[in-house]
């Protein structure tokens, strides 16, 4: 039975390359790769999640969290609101290059480059942490428990 030892590589790595290949066409390459640290990170949290929101008590524990529903919604919400929630922290990150572009002042300039640097990981993040999230619900789907419909015994 999968547990965080094995959900949480899995979901960093699927994180990462989710993220990546979401970054858009033609993106620098040092942009695409703090997008895909940040899917590594949002890789990580998403493959924790359905064990915090339904903790790891028994082996039959999984409730709404690692639920067949919550893949398909998570899945829907991922297919439509995914790549606009991206795009504005990417619009974001291109306002903060042009101001730290624009600054004379060294440290007014970096803190401009850092908040691009953390708006570009935030839209990489956002795919990494679906995911995870996905990739632990399948990894569980394949135990001989697999998941419920919604709710245990459902």
């Amino acid at each position: 039975m999968p547990n965080a030892k094995i959900h949480r590589p899995v979901g960093m790595a699927v994180g990462a390359v989710t993220a990546c290949a979401m970054a858009p066409r033609g993106a620098d390459p040092i942009c695409r790769m703090i997008e895909g640290l940040g899917g590594l990170l949002g890789g990580y949290i998403g493959a924790a999640l359905p064990d915090k929101f339904d903790p790891a008590t028994c082996p039959n524990h999984r409730g709404v969290a690692h639920s067949v529903m919550t893949a398909i919604a998570g899945g829907r919400v991922s297919v439509t609101s995914l790549s606009a929630w991206q795009d504005r922290f990417r619009r974001d990150a291109a306002v903060f290059q042009t101001l730290a572009e624009a600054q004379e002042d060294g440290l007014k300039r970096f803190g401009y480059v850092l908040l691009s640097c953390l708006a570009l990981a935030i839209a990489g993040a956002l795919a990494g942490l679906a995911a995870g999230y996905a990739s632990h619900l399948l990894l569980d789907a394949g135990t001989p428990r697999s998941l419920p419909l919604l709710v245990k015994g459902f």
